[in-house]
């Protein structure tokens, strides 16, 4: 009876807690990695998964902080390089995970936007990428995961995979296929905003 108990109040939680999904470019022999617009791996980049709030944008034209204002974040990660695991030792690679109860959610049945950037956050980014990758379960229960990035099922909006990349020193090492950022409009530097401040003050002062 007991058991009985507890396994009614485990389903409960489940329940409560909804169902969860998984995005990664990890799949063994077959994994895409990400590179910036130079060839070069993008290690400890911005992963996000979510959705775009206006995905007609023009991407290009946009500072990293503006396209992190249009993005609706479900769960955010980094790639990164598992140093050390010879059976899986891929540089610029990721796993996020995020949870929603997909009976009530605003993302079900919702297209799945992963956003990657070179910086530590969107924000930060000065090269990003965009692609969707099918869509959010409709209801719970959720079905297998994970999803995962590649360029048979992407539909690109930023960026592309038009590049390789070198990779690992495990069984998994060898040249790979990488999908690349693309460039997004430079942040002003300080120097830049305290120079345009000077002459905004210089034609007061002539005034």
């Amino acid at each position: 009876m007991k058991l009985k108990h507890a396994a009614v109040a485990l389903a409960m939680i489940g329940t409560a807690l909804g169902g969860s999904v998984t995005v990664t470019n990890i799949n063994a022999g077959s994994s895409e990695l990400v590179v910036d617009n130079a060839g070069n791996p993008v290690v400890g980049g911005f992963v996000g998964v979510g959705t775009i709030t206006d995905p007609g944008a023009d991407f290009g034209s946009l500072t990293g902080a503006e396209l992190a204002g249009l993005f609706d974040s479900f769960a955010t990660g980094a790639t990164e390089d598992p140093a050390g695991n010879f059976l899986l030792d891929l540089d610029m690679s990721f796993e996020v995970t995020g949870s929603a109860n997909f009976d009530s959610s605003p993302l079900a049945g919702g297209t799945i936007y992963l956003v990657l950037g070179n910086g530590a956050d969107l924000a930060s980014s000065s090269q990003a990428g965009i692609m969707t990758l099918g869509s959010f379960p409709a209801s719970e229960p959720t079905p297998p995961n994970p999803v995962i990035m590649s360029n048979a099922a992407a539909s690109v909006l930023f960026g592309d995979y038009s590049g390789t990349a070198a990779n690992g020193s495990g069984i998994t090492s060898g040249e790979r296929p990488a999908f690349a950022l693309a460039g997004l409009v430079p942040e002003p530097s300080s120097s830049l905003l305290a120079a345009f401040a000077g002459l905004i003050l210089l034609a007061r002062r002539k005034r």
